[in-house]
Formats: structure tokens, sequence, C-alpha cells
């Protein structure tokens, strides 16, 4: 089951140091972005590097699971397509 991480930047890279081999949406709110959602490894340091913040803050949030065809139907009931 795909965890959702918003306005939680402790979990959400907790999740991320857990799960190395797992994946992550990067989407916005406003679901604006033409290039969201966007999908990475866990270990992608444009989603995970402990150097920035406001990975689930602001218009921002992430969709994590250890299995990407779970993430694939998630962002689709969210009424979008996933970038890769």
């Amino acid at each position: 089951m795909p965890e959702i991480f918003k306005k939680d930047e402790k979990g959400y890279l907790l999740w991320a140091a857990k799960n190395p081999g797992g994946f992550i949406v990067n989407t916005d709110e406003s679901a604006t972005r033409p290039d969201y959602p966007m999908v990475h490894r866990a270990t992608h340091k444009a989603v995970t590097s402990h150097q920035r913040q406001g990975y689930t803050t602001g218009r921002y949030f992430k969709v994590c699971s250890k299995d990407i065809s779970e993430l694939e139907t998630c962002v689709v009931e969210m009424g979008t397509l996933l970038g890769y």
C-alpha cells in the first residue's frame, strides 16, 4: 500500500532511508506542473538529500511504495499518469 507524505519531512526521509529499493512519486497539490507526477528511485538525491528541505511542505507531497505498480494504480486513481 502506498504511503502519502504531506507536511511530514521527517517521516518521508525516514521512509526513504529504510526503503532504498523503493519508489517515490514527486507531485504537487495543485497538479499544475506538466512534468508531474514524476517517479524516482528512493535513493535519487533530487528527492532525498538531507541538504534540501521542502519535500513534503507547501504545494508538494510524496507518494511512496516498494512496488511501482502500486504507485501507478494510485496515480491513476488521483486522475493523472505517472512520468518516468
